[in-house]
Formats: C-alpha cells, sequence, structure tokens
C-alpha cells in the first residue's frame, strides 16, 4: 500500500473510544415525535403561503422567492431606500404599507400583498417609506429576475401583484 503522507496517530486514554460512535445511538427525530426525514419549516416560506397573491405557487416558487429576496421588519415612518438605490429593488410588504414617492409623480401605497418595482426610468429623487409597522420583502433586480426565469408560475403571480405595473 503506497501513502502519500505520514500517518497521525494521536494517543487515546480509554474515555475517547467510549464516545466515538459510528451512528447515533438514539434517533433524536423520532424521540421528538417527528419524522425523520421530514424538512425543517422554513418561516419565511410560511409567511408566503399566507400571501393571497401566491395562492397559484408550489413549494419549489416559494422557496425561490424566500432565497431571491430579503424579510425586512421596520416601523413605521422608516425610509427604506431613496435616490438610486430606491430603483434597484422590487418590494413587496407581507403585512403593513409602504409609500412609494418620486420627483413630481404621484405618490403610491403598497398595500400588503401587492408588490412594486421602479419604472424603467425612474426618478433619481424618489424614496419608499414604511407607513405602519411592515414587514416586507426585498429584492436586488438581478437576483428576482433570475428567479423568475426559472419559475414562470411565479413570474405571472409577482407580474399580476404589481401596483402600477410599468415594468
Amino acid at each position: 500500500m503506497t501513502t502519500f503522507a505520514t500517518p497521525i496517530t494521536l494517543p487515546l486514554t480509554g474515555v475517547e473510544t467510549d464516545t466515538r460512535v459510528g451512528y447515533p445511538t438514539r434517533d433524536r427525530a423520532r424521540v421528538a415525535g417527528r419524522r425523520p426525514w421530514a424538512r425543517k419549516v422554513d418561516g419565511k416560506v410560511e409567511m408566503l403561503r399566507a400571501v393571497q397573491a401566491l395562492d397559484g405557487c408550489g413549494t419549489g416558487e416559494l422557496n425561490a422567492l424566500a432565497r431571491s429576496a430579503d424579510l425586512v421588519h421596520v416601523p413605521a415612518g422608516t425610509v427604506l431606500a431613496e435616490g438610486a438605490e430606491f430603483s434597484r429593488q422590487w418590494w413587496m410588504p407581507i403585512e403593513g404599507w409602504l409609500l412609494v414617492e418620486g420627483d413630481g409623480n404621484v405618490s403610491r401605497t403598497i398595500p400588503a400583498g401587492s408588490s412594486w418595482t421602479a419604472p424603467r426610468i425612474p426618478a433619481l429623487g424618489g424614496r419608499i417609506t414604511a407607513l405602519r409597522d411592515t414587514t416586507t420583502l426585498v429584492a436586488a433586480l438581478p437576483h428576482i429576475t433570475a428567479a423568475l426565469y426559472d419559475y414562470p408560475r411565479l413570474g405571472s403571480a409577482i407580474r399580476a401583484s404589481l401596483v402600477g405595473g410599468d415594468v
């Protein structure tokens, strides 16, 4: 037998050999009353299941959306983005309302379950603010676009949820 590195020998006092077991002695999942093959439930995906606009989406689509978007909890009156960063994001309040303001443009409110992204040529002085205590999804446009490309059913659900769908 050819070895490429010298073996490392560790002195064992006897206690270490008793604790080294190749497999667990008790199945913790069965002890806790769960099925061992069941996945942990993601809280963000469970919140997305409650959004009416995403009713037609399956678990795969909701997982893709959860991976590409961040969930943000903010109090009322918090400015979430303004200026150039304002136009690079997609927003969907899960709870609460958002207010979108632009330079001389009509302001829009985005209720829970609807979504918004800046038009193709956004106002540079715009900003988005939480009107109430809000839980919202926010994603960079390249991330959400990649998810929508891979999951067309998710894409049609999000397009239907857009407020002022001028994108």
